[in-house]
C-alpha cells in the first residue's frame, strides 16, 4: 500500500525538489516546511536540530494541488460502515495545512470517496475497530491516491465543517453499530 503514500526520501541527495521537510513527531504541520533543495534540507534541519525542535526528520514528495480531502469512516470490525468525506479548496498549489494558506470555503463540499480509493483506505483499517480520519490528495500527473496522514479520531471536518444532517446520520449509524 506504500504507492498510496507520499513517496519518501531516504536522504536530501535523493530527494526530488521541491519536497516536504517534517519531524518524525509532531501536530499540526508544526516544523513542516517545503524546501527547494538539498543543501535547504540540511540547513533547516540543522537549525531545527539546534533549536530544540528534534533530531529525527525526513523527507518527502510534495503533493501539490489546491484540493484536499479529509474523509471520516466509522469502522466495524475492519468494514467500513459509514463515509464522511469533505473536500477542502485553497489558494495555493503548494502548501502545508494550516500555514500561508488560505481556504476557498464557499468551494467546500461534501463528496463521494472513490470506490478505488475507499478500498484502499478499508485495507488500512482491516484489523480496526472506530472511528477514523483520513487526509489525502490526488496526485496531479495520474489522479493516484496519496494519503498524507490517517488518524484515530474524529476529524475537525465531521466535529466542525460537515453539513449538521450529515455529520448526524453518521453519528447515528455510531449509536447504531
Amino acid at each position: 500500500l506504500a504507492a498510496h503514500l507520499p513517496t519518501h526520501y531516504s536522504s536530501a541527495a535523493d530527494a526530488s525538489y521541491p519536497c516536504i521537510l517534517k519531524g518524525a513527531e509532531g501536530e499540526h504541520g508544526r516544523a513542516v516546511r517545503i524546501v527547494q533543495s538539498a543543501e535547504e534540507a540540511t540547513e533547516r534541519t540543522a537549525r531545527a536540530v539546534a533549536d530544540g525542535d528534534g533530531d529525527r526528520w525526513l523527507l518527502q514528495e510534495l503533493i501539490r494541488g489546491p484540493v484536499e480531502y479529509s474523509a471520516s469512516l466509522l469502522v466495524a470490525a475492519g468494514t467500513v460502515v459509514k463515509v464522511l468525506c469533505v473536500r477542502y479548496v485553497y489558494d495555493l498549489d503548494a502548501y502545508v495545512w494550516p500555514h500561508n494558506v488560505n481556504e476557498r470555503k464557499e468551494q467546500r463540499s461534501v463528496v463521494e470517496v472513490a470506490p478505488e480509493h475507499l478500498a484502499v483506505m478499508a485495507a488500512l483499517v482491516k484489523d480496526y475497530t472506530g472511528v477514523c480520519n483520513f487526509n489525502y490528495k490526488l496526485r496531479d500527473a495520474d489522479g493516484s491516491l496519496a494519503i498524507l496522514e490517517c488518524n484515530t479520531r474524529v476529524g475537525g471536518d465531521l466535529a466542525a465543517d460537515a453539513p449538521r444532517n450529515a455529520a448526524k446520520e453518521f453519528f447515528e449509524a455510531l449509536d447504531a453499530t
